[in-house]
Protein backbone atom coordinates (compact mmCIF):
# COMPACT_ATOMS: atom_id res chain seq x y z
CA UNK A 1 0.00 0.00 0.00
CA UNK A 2 2.93 2.38 0.67
CA UNK A 3 3.52 2.74 -3.08
CA UNK A 4 0.10 4.34 -3.55
CA UNK A 5 0.42 7.07 -0.92
CA UNK A 6 0.81 9.79 -3.59
CA UNK A 7 3.94 11.64 -2.38
CA UNK A 8 7.68 11.05 -2.02
CA UNK A 9 8.40 11.96 1.60
CA UNK A 10 8.13 9.52 4.49
CA UNK A 11 5.16 9.20 6.79
CA UNK A 12 1.54 8.23 6.36
CA UNK A 13 -1.59 7.81 8.44
CA UNK A 14 -3.15 4.45 9.31
CA UNK A 15 -6.63 5.31 8.10
CA UNK A 16 -5.25 6.36 4.68
CA UNK A 17 -3.16 3.18 4.44
CA UNK A 18 -6.25 1.12 5.29
CA UNK A 19 -8.27 2.95 2.63
CA UNK A 20 -5.57 2.30 0.01
CA UNK A 21 -5.51 -1.38 1.04
CA UNK A 22 -9.23 -1.60 0.20
CA UNK A 23 -8.56 -0.03 -3.22
CA UNK A 24 -5.20 -1.48 -4.31
CA UNK A 25 -4.83 -4.52 -2.06
CA UNK A 26 -1.70 -6.12 -0.63
CA UNK A 27 1.48 -7.28 -2.31
CA UNK A 28 2.78 -10.68 -1.18
CA UNK A 29 6.45 -10.95 -0.17
CA UNK A 30 7.49 -13.14 -3.08
CA UNK A 31 9.12 -12.89 -6.51
CA UNK A 32 6.38 -11.79 -8.90
CA UNK A 33 8.77 -11.64 -11.89
CA UNK A 34 8.98 -8.75 -14.38
CA UNK A 35 11.09 -6.48 -12.13
CA UNK A 36 8.96 -7.12 -9.04
CA UNK A 37 10.92 -9.25 -6.57
CA UNK A 38 9.49 -8.65 -3.09
CA UNK A 39 11.22 -11.55 -1.34
CA UNK A 40 13.60 -9.16 0.49
CA UNK A 41 11.78 -6.07 1.70
CA UNK A 42 13.93 -2.98 2.29
CA UNK A 43 13.64 0.77 2.80
CA UNK A 44 14.87 1.32 -0.75
CA UNK A 45 12.20 -1.00 -2.12
CA UNK A 46 9.52 0.67 0.02
CA UNK A 47 10.46 4.10 -1.41
CA UNK A 48 10.42 2.90 -5.02
CA UNK A 49 7.18 4.76 -5.77
CA UNK A 50 5.63 7.82 -4.17
CA UNK A 51 4.36 10.77 -6.16
CA UNK A 52 4.45 8.56 -9.26
CA UNK A 53 2.14 5.55 -9.00
CA UNK A 54 3.34 2.00 -9.74
CA UNK A 55 2.59 0.43 -13.14
CA UNK A 56 -0.90 -0.94 -13.74
CA UNK A 57 0.37 -4.54 -13.74
CA UNK A 58 1.57 -4.08 -10.15
CA UNK A 59 -1.85 -2.76 -9.23
CA UNK A 60 -3.48 -5.81 -10.81
CA UNK A 61 -1.32 -8.08 -8.61
CA UNK A 62 -2.26 -6.16 -5.48
CA UNK A 63 -5.97 -6.26 -6.27
CA UNK A 64 -5.82 -10.05 -6.14
CA UNK A 65 -5.53 -9.52 -2.36
CA UNK A 66 -7.91 -6.66 -1.63
CA UNK A 67 -8.71 -5.87 1.98
CA UNK A 68 -12.52 -5.83 1.99
CA UNK A 69 -13.19 -4.40 5.44
CA UNK A 70 -11.41 -1.70 7.45
CA UNK A 71 -12.90 -0.08 10.54
CA UNK A 72 -11.66 1.96 13.47
CA UNK A 73 -11.40 -0.01 16.70
CA UNK A 74 -12.21 1.79 19.96
CA UNK A 75 -10.64 0.66 23.20
CA UNK A 76 -8.93 -2.44 24.48
CA UNK A 77 -11.96 -4.71 24.57
CA UNK A 78 -12.82 -4.06 20.92
CA UNK A 79 -9.20 -4.59 19.85
CA UNK A 80 -8.87 -7.74 21.91
CA UNK A 81 -12.13 -9.19 20.57
CA UNK A 82 -11.31 -8.28 16.96
CA UNK A 83 -7.92 -10.00 17.20
CA UNK A 84 -9.54 -13.07 18.73
CA UNK A 85 -11.91 -13.19 15.76
CA UNK A 86 -9.19 -13.12 13.13
CA UNK A 87 -8.92 -9.41 12.27
CA UNK A 88 -5.54 -7.72 11.74
CA UNK A 89 -5.02 -4.45 13.61
CA UNK A 90 -2.68 -1.66 12.62
CA UNK A 91 -2.10 1.30 14.90
CA UNK A 92 -0.66 4.79 14.50
CA UNK A 93 0.62 7.09 17.21
CA UNK A 94 3.56 9.10 18.49
CA UNK A 95 4.58 6.92 21.44
CA UNK A 96 8.10 5.49 21.54
CA UNK A 97 9.48 2.56 23.51
CA UNK A 98 12.75 1.30 24.89
CA UNK A 99 14.78 -1.05 22.74
CA UNK A 100 15.34 -3.23 25.82
CA UNK A 101 12.55 -5.54 27.00
CA UNK A 102 12.26 -6.55 30.64
CA UNK A 103 12.25 -10.17 31.86
CA UNK A 104 8.71 -10.64 30.46
CA UNK A 105 9.18 -8.90 27.11
CA UNK A 106 7.72 -5.56 28.26
CA UNK A 107 9.25 -2.28 27.01
CA UNK A 108 8.92 1.02 28.82
CA UNK A 109 7.58 4.08 27.07
CA UNK A 110 10.27 6.69 26.38
CA UNK A 111 10.19 10.46 25.95
CA UNK A 112 11.67 10.49 22.43
CA UNK A 113 8.41 9.95 20.53
CA UNK A 114 7.91 8.22 17.19
CA UNK A 115 5.30 9.03 14.58
CA UNK A 116 5.07 5.42 13.63
CA UNK A 117 2.64 2.63 12.66
CA UNK A 118 2.87 -0.76 14.35
CA UNK A 119 0.75 -3.90 14.27
CA UNK A 120 -1.05 -5.07 17.40
CA UNK A 121 -0.61 -8.82 17.84
CA UNK A 122 -2.38 -9.59 21.08
CA UNK A 123 -3.33 -8.73 24.64
CA UNK A 124 -2.51 -10.10 28.04
CA UNK A 125 -5.09 -8.97 30.59
CA UNK A 126 -4.72 -11.80 33.11
CA UNK A 127 -5.11 -10.77 36.77
CA UNK A 128 -1.44 -11.54 37.49
CA UNK A 129 -0.38 -9.20 34.67
CA UNK A 130 -2.61 -6.44 36.01
CA UNK A 131 -1.09 -6.92 39.46
CA UNK A 132 2.49 -6.90 38.16
CA UNK A 133 2.21 -3.98 35.70
CA UNK A 134 -0.86 -2.14 36.97
CA UNK A 135 -2.40 -2.49 33.52
CA UNK A 136 -3.22 -5.01 30.78
CA UNK A 137 -0.50 -5.41 28.15
CA UNK A 138 -0.73 -5.09 24.37
CA UNK A 139 1.82 -6.84 22.13
CA UNK A 140 3.17 -4.69 19.31
CA UNK A 141 5.13 -5.76 16.24
CA UNK A 142 7.46 -3.12 14.90
CA UNK A 143 8.37 -3.04 11.19
CA UNK A 144 12.07 -2.44 11.93
CA UNK A 145 12.97 -6.11 12.09
CA UNK A 146 15.04 -7.14 15.12
CA UNK A 147 15.56 -3.63 16.52
CA UNK A 148 15.23 -4.48 20.21
CA UNK A 149 16.73 -6.91 22.72
CA UNK A 150 15.81 -8.72 25.91
CA UNK A 151 13.69 -11.73 26.84
CA UNK A 152 10.63 -12.59 24.75
CA UNK A 153 9.06 -15.31 26.91
CA UNK A 154 5.46 -14.60 27.91
CA UNK A 155 5.02 -14.31 31.68
CA UNK A 156 4.14 -17.71 33.15
CA UNK A 157 4.05 -19.49 29.77
CA UNK A 158 6.31 -21.51 27.48
CA UNK A 159 5.77 -19.31 24.43
CA UNK A 160 7.68 -16.32 23.06
CA UNK A 161 6.54 -13.18 21.30
CA UNK A 162 8.07 -12.75 17.81
CA UNK A 163 11.49 -11.13 17.26
CA UNK A 164 11.11 -7.35 17.04
CA UNK A 165 7.90 -7.41 19.10
CA UNK A 166 7.34 -6.10 22.62
CA UNK A 167 4.61 -5.77 25.24
CA UNK A 168 3.44 -2.27 26.24
CA UNK A 169 1.18 -1.16 29.07
CA UNK A 170 -2.30 -0.32 27.76
CA UNK A 171 -2.24 3.09 29.46
CA UNK A 172 0.85 3.94 27.33
CA UNK A 173 -0.84 3.08 24.02
CA UNK A 174 -4.58 3.65 24.56
CA UNK A 175 -4.62 6.90 22.54
CA UNK A 176 -3.25 5.35 19.35
CA UNK A 177 -5.48 5.18 16.26
CA UNK A 178 -6.36 1.51 15.70
CA UNK A 179 -7.72 0.15 12.44
CA UNK A 180 -9.01 -3.43 12.11
CA UNK A 181 -8.88 -5.06 8.69
CA UNK A 182 -10.14 -8.40 7.41
CA UNK A 183 -11.67 -10.36 4.54
CA UNK A 184 -8.56 -10.27 2.37
CA UNK A 185 -9.24 -11.73 -1.06
CA UNK A 186 -7.18 -14.83 -1.77
CA UNK A 187 -7.06 -16.16 1.79
CA UNK A 188 -9.42 -18.91 2.91
CA UNK A 189 -11.99 -18.03 5.55
CA UNK A 190 -10.62 -18.71 9.01
CA UNK A 191 -12.37 -21.45 10.99
CA UNK A 192 -13.10 -19.60 14.22
CA UNK A 193 -14.13 -21.28 17.48
CA UNK A 194 -17.72 -21.07 18.66
CA UNK A 195 -18.23 -18.28 21.18
CA UNK A 196 -21.04 -20.10 22.96
CA UNK A 197 -21.57 -23.83 23.11
CA UNK A 198 -24.24 -24.99 20.69
CA UNK A 199 -24.10 -22.06 18.26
Amino acid sequence: PWWWRGYNSAGWQCYLAAKVSTQHGCMLCQDHGDDLDLTHYSGKLAARYGRKSPPEEFDELGRQHLVRTAARAEGMEQCRDLLKNGFAITSCGSESFSGMRDENGVSKRTRTGWSHAMAILGFDDRPEIRRKYGDPLACFQNSWGVWNAGPRKVYGANVEIPPGAFWARWSDVKNRTMIAMSSVTGWPQKDLPDILEGW
